[in-house]
């Protein structure tokens, strides 16, 4: 189907732009630059940080920051935040008080050690890379008054179970860490509450001020930092019990019952789930594997809180001995908040100087470029397991905010743990009066490694998925939905054979170029490919190397993919725009006239094949290649030649004769390359006329033609649209306001989605 009028895709660079032709010159696919990464920690004061790299601009429009006076810059110490602007900070009446309980605070030993947050950091650099799973959890603030070890014991219970859960489904480890033993400020909207035509100083969390609505206990007392440090301290001790004593035993954990649940759907599948963990506990003991190893009866577990309150913070950070770096050890984790994370603000630069994995809260309202040079001030050396992103935008915004942050946060190549905070922006409230969230909002999708992007083009983005159940791979290409993307469902899911090979462009630039025998074994595939998308009357018109995929076998069958200019001859008329990659077009699609979209098809097959024997592109000026007129002009021309140190046999050159030809009536067919003698050579059997592959048998696919054709056509129709964005998506459309890296940009890495054939 045809989605544009006119486009036309860069081709990806085979040789660099002042070397002639020669297979030595190939170079490897491009990559994304990234940021330099040094054994010196971004955190540390004494050292110099090594020159960061600067990721090589890919396009004109790429992401940018505007630059930002004295922002992350200078020398660092415990004090220097107070050189800043700082928010959400409590004015104490008395200078005094809080000298001396601050004076306290720093001859306290501290609540957490820093070996202990390096640890964590480890932990959340293998998350950052998708072999972990991070789960955070808590209560919104804690409380003095709800302090007791019944309450820490069930948050640290459910925490277990959750991880049990999170780690037997998605078969990886799960990194636990509590909002706890430390979570007690509260940052807030306004500075004063009024009730009843009474303003009084607004609650902060029971480390400033109390809750009660009267005069003496909203006045912030630094005497509750004292008592703050305690309960942390004490809550810890109970937490360092639990998790190596034997509490946290696996054996254990799955024997809890979830009360709440009983009789529902959801108590019996954990059921189910703990049922199938006790027989996996039973299998390695009955193998010699004994379940009272350390390893199956304790449990690594980290606590967290927001670095609001500043003097607290200062109080607890310490210079540790081994690594001369500085930590906050108040908590293992320490996270910028909503309203606090300000590029010139007190808490960005106190939290820039400590060695403290960091988290940064983003809603809705973060620019990417903002965040981008957020995390180039809290992470210069770009350091994996030292930043974790955690989104709270709620489920709506999520779906369309999310996916801008990822893409300019990659394109500066910056190594970040993603984490979706899903009760924050999801709040209803219920008939009761009491705020609660949907389930629907929250919940986790059954798809485990969903996150793990594996490929993206023009049109949308494909994602590595496993089958809960059956552990199977599967790829699965979002496509978004045009003008209707701000509204929901915003996205066309369809589930697609997942290629590991990679790509075919991949191969040929570890290998040069092929040999002419390997050429035919790929261009054999290809040619039985497109001719069965003919026979379905469907032409490509963006075949090429990048778009042809390889399953991973020894011997690998050939996928082709991305059919986001494919036109049907049942549906559509002839082609006449202009739309492929330069390289590969035929001369008619530049013409801008009616042409024969099959035709065209063979031309970019016979780019292929050139390619896969010489290694570089036919009508490339080889003096000047990325010069897109020049070559244009060399295919209107058909101007090629083979060069004289590549061995190609008679037939070869015969039928790449046959192929470029600009006349597309006299240009010769699928049919009759499948009847050429090189063709022939060496066919593999399942290959041949009036054999069939069991993947081509259209009566094994899960839906039939009309049910697919049926749920596209659905998914055209306009949604409701709100009055709020009507005058968004009514008139004309105004393309400058297009993401343009997104719109021009052929991003593909190896593995990649495949039209089933």
């Amino acid at each position: 189907m045809s989605l544009t009028s006119s486009s036309i895709i860069p081709s990806k660079s085979l040789i660099p732009s002042n070397k002639p032709h020669h297979p030595c010159f190939f170079t490897t696919k491009p990559s994304r630059s990234i940021l330099h990464i040094s054994a010196v920690h971004s955190a540390d004061p004494s050292k110099s940080p090594p020159p960061i790299k600067t990721p090589a601009a890919t396009s004109s429009k790429a992401a940018t920051v505007a630059p930002t006076t004295n922002v992350g810059t200078g020398k660092w110490t415990v004090e220097s935040w107070k050189s800043k602007k700082a928010l959400q900070l409590p004015e104490y009446p008395n200078k005094e008080d809080l000298d001396s309980v601050l004076k306290t605070l720093d001859a306290f030993p501290p609540i957490v050690f820093a070996g202990e947050a390096r640890n964590l950091e480890e932990r959340l650099a293998e998350a950052a890379m998708g072999n972990a799973f991070l789960l955070q959890g808590g209560d919104c603030a804690e409380s003095f008054k709800e302090f007791n070890a019944n309450n820490i014991r069930d948050t640290f219970r459910i925490l277990l179970q959750m991880g049990a859960v999170l780690m037997f489904g998605g078969q990886m480890p799960v990194i636990k860490v509590g909002r706890m033993a430390g979570q007690f400020a509260k940052p807030r909207s306004d500075p004063l509450e009024e009730k009843n035509g009474v303003k009084l100083p607004s609650y902060r969390g029971d480390n400033v001020n109390g809750d009660a609505f009267d005069e003496k206990s909203r006045i912030p007392d630094p005497q509750r930092m004292i008592r703050a440090y305690c309960q942390s301290a004490a809550t810890l001790n109970l937490l360092r019990a639990f998790a190596t004593g034997g509490y946290a035993a696996m054996q254990r954990v799955t024997q809890w019952n979830l009360d709440f649940t009983e009789h529902s759907e959801q108590g019996d599948r954990y059921r189910e789930l703990a049922h199938r963990v006790d027989e996996a506990l039973g299998f390695m003991a009955a193998a010699g594997l004994t379940v009272d190893h350390p390893i199956m009866t304790t449990t690594e577990f980290w606590t967290s809180h927001e670095c609001l309150l500043l003097p607290y913070e200062q109080s607890l950070t310490r210079l540790d001995s081994t690594s001369g770096l500085y930590y906050d050890c108040s908590a293992h984790f320490l996270w910028a908040g909503e309203r606090t994370r300000q590029l010139d603000g007190a808490h960005v630069e106190f939290l820039r100087g400590i060695a403290n994995p960091l988290g940064i809260k983003v809603s809705d309202k973060m620019d990417p470029n903002e965040l981008v040079k957020l995390i180039e001030i809290l992470n210069p050396q770009n350091k994996p397991g030292r930043i974790t992103i955690i989104t709270r935008m709620g489920a709506e915004n999520m779906r369309v905010k999310l996916p801008h942050l990822i893409r300019a946060v990659r394109r500066a190549g910056q190594i970040v743990t993603w984490v979706s905070d899903p009760m924050h922006g999801n709040t209803i409230k219920a008939p009761c009066g009491l705020k609660t969230r949907p389930f629907d909002s929250i919940r986790l999708w059954s798809v485990m490694r969903l996150s793990r992007n594996i490929g993206s083009g023009n049109f949308g983005v494909a994602k590595l998925v496993r089958d809960k159940w059956t552990k199977e791979l599967f790829a699965v290409k979002f496509i978004e939905r045009g003008q209707q993307v701000l509204l929901t469902p915003t996205h066309l899911a369809i589930v697609m054979e997942y290629a590991a090979g990679g790509e075919l462009f991949e191969r040929i630039c570890n290998a040069g170029r092929f040999s002419e025998d390997e050429a035919r074994f790929f261009f054999q595939q290809l040619i039985s490919g497109v001719s069965y998308c003919h026979s379905m009357q469907i032409c490509h018109r963006d075949l090429k190397l990048e778009n042809t995929l390889l399953d991973g076998s020894t011997a690998p069958r050939v996928k082709i993919c991305d059919f986001g200019y494919s036109k049907s001859a049942v549906l559509h008329s002839q082609p006449k725009s202009t739309v492929g990659t330069p390289a590969y077009i035929a001369p008619e699609v530049l013409l801008k006239k009616e042409y024969d979209g099959k035709i065209a098809d063979v031309w970019s097959c016979g780019v292929t094949l050139y390619v896969m024997l010489v290694g570089a592109y036919p009508f490339e000026d080889p003096d000047d290649p990325k010069n897109f007129r020049k070559t244009i002009g060399r295919i209107l021309s058909v101007h090629y030649s083979i060069p004289d140190y590549i061995r190609v046999s008679v037939e070869c050159n015969h039928l790449l004769s046959r192929i470029f030809v600009a006349n597309p009536e006299k240009r010769i067919t699928i049919p009759e390359i499948k009847n050429h003698p090189w063709f022939l050579k060496n066919l593999p059997i399942e290959l041949m006329e009036g054999e069939s592959w069991q993947s081509n048998d259209v009566n094994n696919l899960s839906q039939s033609i009309e049910e697919v054709l049926s749920t596209i056509q659905e998914a055209s129709k306009p949604v409701f649209q709100s009055k709020a964005v009507e005058h968004l998506l009514g008139g004309s459309m105004d393309l400058d306001c297009f993401d343009a890296d997104a719109d021009l940009e052929d991003i593909e890495t190896s593995g990649d989605f495949v039209c089933p054939l």
